[in-house]
């Protein structure tokens, strides 16, 4: 039974929306190990100058650009993101975002905040506990304008996924998602404003430091599903410029804050790499399409139960145990413990929470596998 839902697209173009890009799966993983190199093995060798540990120094010249993961994690967020809300209401939308999110989240918030009170290695009230378990603590800050207090410092990434999704919810519910393209110009004009003279509010309510990665996402997605043109190329372009542009002034803060140099060429390089990989992914490139390996899908699936583990409790874990005879296995047995702890995270947790709490799918679809 087709739902009442004026977004819903034709039969004809339905498999494409539907259709699953495994790729994307393995881009997520990688981008997650991108995180976790950048805190392991640059940010802990620095976040204290009087601590008796540096870990992995050797890796550091090549780990201080692993915080570009989340530029990545962005731009995938913007291609599935708008993908999952052509098949969807307003209300299914939502429903799968807090399905999607909040089981994962929750484990894992509540494993950290365990990890950090045995340990004692910070003080975290059980208010401000309660408060990160709703996972609206950065967004409700962030609008009442004050510092927010995470239970891992990972989580400030959430606050901007759900300000997006709003945004998105907005546009389903006005009945304009066939019309992205028009409000994708006008908000990247916003983020060019911001640009060029930043004014807090686009921040607050239109992301404007990181929406031209959400941007460029939905662009190659339409690309992906309705071919390119002027609009669709102008938009990519132009986040393009954007986004290094933003990328290339935050790697200057990020030199003169930690006293290390970031190197503009490196990080243009690798803002463009990401774009070329969804451009090849739009012009459907064999390699990037098709059946989905199980292990891909796993390693998919596995990237936000790592990216919500790894910087606290591997912080906590890495200062207990490191010493400088045992680094190289530690560095190993760290990660193949942190992969094991996601695996418990998304087979014991998410899988049943999903099973017990997700709706019937809004568009039958008997012959395609759709994004979660």
């Amino acid at each position: 039974m087709t739902p009442s839902n004026p977004l819903v697209v034709s039969d004809a173009r339905l498999e494409s929306h539907a259709f699953r890009f495994p790729v994307l799966d393995l881009a997520r993983f990688i981008a997650a190990l991108l995180v976790v190199f950048f805190h392991w093995c640059f940010l802990f060798n620095i976040a204290d100058p009087g601590v008796h540990y540096k870990p992995w120094l050797e890796f550091e010249p090549y780990a201080r650009y692993g915080y570009l993961g989340v530029n990545l994690f962005f731009l995938i967020s913007g291609f599935l993101i708008v993908q999952s809300a052509y098949l969807k209401t307003p209300g299914h939308f939502l429903r799968a975002r807090v399905t999607r999110l909040y089981p994962a989240y929750l484990a894992c918030c509540a494993l950290t905040y365990g990890v950090i009170t045995l340990t004692a290695s910070r003080e975290i009230s059980v208010s401000s506990f309660a408060y990160n378990m709703t996972m609206m603590n950065g967004l409700i800050d962030s609008f009442r304008g004050v510092p927010a207090t995470y239970v891992d410092g990972v989580y400030w990434t959430l606050v901007i996924e759900w300000k997006f999704y709003a945004l998105t919810l907005l546009l389903l519910m006005a009945g304009q998602l066939n019309r992205v393209e028009w409000f994708l110009w006008l908000w990247l004009l916003a983020c060019l404003a911001y640009a060029i003279r930043p004014m807090q509010w686009l921040d607050t309510y239109l992301i404007a430091a990181w929406g031209a990665y959400f941007i460029a996402g939905a662009a190659f997605f339409r690309a992906c599903t309705a071919g390119w043109n002027l609009s669709r190329a102008g938009l990519v372009l132009a986040a393009l410029g954007l986004c290094i542009t933003q990328a290339r002034s935050f790697a200057a803060e990020l030199s003169a804050v930690h006293g290390k140099q970031f190197s503009a060429l490196v990080v243009t390089c690798l803002i463009a790499s990401f774009f070329l990989f969804f451009a090849a992914l739009s012009f459907k490139a064999p390699f990037m399409r098709g059946a989905i390996p199980r292990w891909i899908a796993t390693l998919g699936a596995l990237s936000y139960p790592i990216y919500l583990l790894h910087q606290q409790i591997g912080a906590v874990a890495i200062q207990r145990y490191w010493s400088i005879y045992n680094r190289y296995a530690l560095l190993v047995l760290a990660f193949a413990a942190l992969v094991a702890l996601a695996a418990a995270v998304h087979f014991g947790i998410e899988r049943k929470a999903w099973a017990a709490l997700r709706a019937p799918r809004p568009v039958a679809l008997p012959a395609a596998r759709g994004v979660q």
